[in-house]
């Protein structure tokens, strides 16, 4: 019995002296109050370890509207650690209060939740709230006008307008007399937004962003999107004759498209091709506007694989003629 007794007294000492981390966090919430759209608030949680063992920490959701910013995985014995919260204002919606749940393996403690409430509130409004370009290469150039105003009724001042791409550019003026918009008080700033002829072609994307002397929504958020079209767009734009045969001679094995995207008519002037046998002729579908390529490949040529180029010439002097890569194997 007496040694029964040591053994289990023994087996307590060695599990009560055996490393473990332990938590200790002095706050546990943080209230920003109201803070402004688009503005960036972040909070530290500081966390100590106290116990004698590295302190792990994970987080394995984040609910939207909040932003996990940093997070000290590993904290080890007697040091300190970090979890940084912060507000993502464009995603909180009508939430007031973020929960995020840290794991740990603290045995006493398992998680520990922390709490971050914030009163988003937007107070300065841009009309209309986004801008839309649906542009055409080396088109005349344009864009859109929007009003900045506060709607609390600061006196507000806006420094300046950063555009998203160097192809659109935006410039401010303050609204005076009749220009103003009548609905809206306050003073009123125009943002103009132009954009550039020789804007690449593609996807637009991004944000505006308005600088201003508002002292709790320093800046605004305004909304780009849109497409740069082409001036001409060939369809397809490369050719590959391998295996296509003309069902007859005076057929033609392919045929292009090309459209003019432009308002302007213009014209397809001719077709040249460094491939030897192979001719081009040009129809037009809709004068000035849309045509197709016939393509034919005379049988006399050499055997084996041909790669090279149709060039088509146009009557546009910034798109003076369109490249075609061909390739096949007669």
């Amino acid at each position: 019995m007496f040694s029964v007794a040591i053994l289990v007294c023994t087996t307590l000492m060695a599990a009560q002296a055996a490393p473990a981390p332990q938590l200790t966090a002095d706050k546990t919430s943080h209230d920003f109050g109201t803070v402004g759209l688009g503005t960036t608030p972040e909070i530290d949680f500081p966390i100590r370890n106290t116990g004698s063992a590295p302190l792990e920490l994970t987080i394995t959701y984040v609910p939207h509207g909040l932003r996990l910013v940093k997070l000290d995985k590993s904290i080890a014995p007697a040091a300190s650690g970090v979890v940084r919260l912060g507000i993502d204002t464009f995603q909180a919606g009508n939430a007031a209060a973020w929960h995020v749940n840290v794991l740990t393996n603290d045995a006493a403690h398992g998680s520990l939740e922390l709490t971050v409430r914030a009163d988003v509130r937007a107070f300065l409004a841009v009309t209309p709230p986004s801008a839309r370009f649906t542009f055409v290469q080396y088109g005349p150039e344009g864009g859109t006008a929007h009003v900045v105003s506060a709607v609390d009724g600061s006196p507000l001042e806006v420094l300046g307008a950063d555009s998203p791409v160097d192809y659109i550019r935006a410039t401010v003026r303050e609204l005076k007399g009749n220009e103003r918009q009548p609905d809206i008080e306050g003073r009123q700033w125009q943002i103009k937004l132009t954009i550039s002829p020789t804007a690449p072609v593609g996807p637009i994307g991004g944000y505006v962003v308005v600088r201003t002397n508002h002292p709790q929504q320093p800046r605004a958020f305004l909304g780009v999107s849109g497409f740069v079209r082409p001036l001409f767009a060939v369809t397809p734009p490369s050719v590959n004759l391998t295996g296509m045969a003309a069902s007859s001679p005076d057929q033609p094995i392919l045929a292009l498209n090309v459209k003019n995207f432009g308002s302007d008519p213009l014209a397809l002037t001719g077709a040249s091709s460094d491939i030897a046998g192979l001719d081009a002729k040009i129809i037009p579908d809709d004068a000035g506007h849309v045509w197709h390529v016939e393509l034919r490949l005379s049988a006399g040529g050499a055997k084996g694989p041909f790669k090279g180029t149709l060039t088509l010439k146009t009557s546009s002097k910034n798109v003076p003629e369109l490249q075609v890569p061909v390739q096949g194997v007669r």
